[in-house]
């Protein structure tokens, strides 16, 4: 330390002024070079992540497109007739007593008479095939012979 003290009071004024001023501008350059080094990096690591969340988008929007293909894009529109026509693929349109809107045509109500459990799996089955779903149901078997009598709402999903 003495040593050093003795080199700096041996220099001028001037050349103490030059090498104050050189000292800084060394920390000043090495400063910001570690500085920018730190920042460097971390933008690389922010353009990794940012690729791979960029890929985990793309990925994303595969599924999506692929996921479109299989959902129904039109939603099944609830009508009288419809209902009849899988009535009377399940064979129990005769067995229908009364078919009619409900609640301001949102549901239709159906009642059957005289059905198997057969008849009114069938039919239940071909409602959810085509994208409906029964709301309420009521069955109910009064004389107990296996001929139910059943009361059902169905609507849309």
């Amino acid at each position: 330390m003495k040593r050093l003290l003795l080199f700096i009071n041996s220099l001028e004024e001037r050349e103490r002024y030059v090498l104050i001023g050189g000292l800084y501008a060394v920390i000043i350059i090495v400063g910001i070079f570690f500085i920018t080094s730190y920042m460097l990096t971390k933008i690389d690591r922010l353009e990794k992540k940012l690729s791979r969340e960029i890929n985990n988008y793309v990925q994303l929007q595969k599924i999506v497109q692929e996921y479109k293909q299989y959902k129904p894009t039109v939603k099944p529109v609830l009508s009288l007739t419809k209902i009849e026509e899988i009535a009377m693929k399940v064979g129990a349109k005769s067995n229908i007593v009364s078919i009619k809107p409900y609640q301001q045509g949102e549901f239709i109500e159906i009642s059957f008479e005289k059905l198997s459990a057969d008849q009114i799996s069938r039919f239940l089955r071909k409602i959810k095939e085509n994208g409906y779903i029964a709301q309420f149901i009521d069955i109910s078997d009064p004389k107990g012979n296996g001929q139910y009598n059943m009361r059902v709402i169905l609507g849309t999903k």
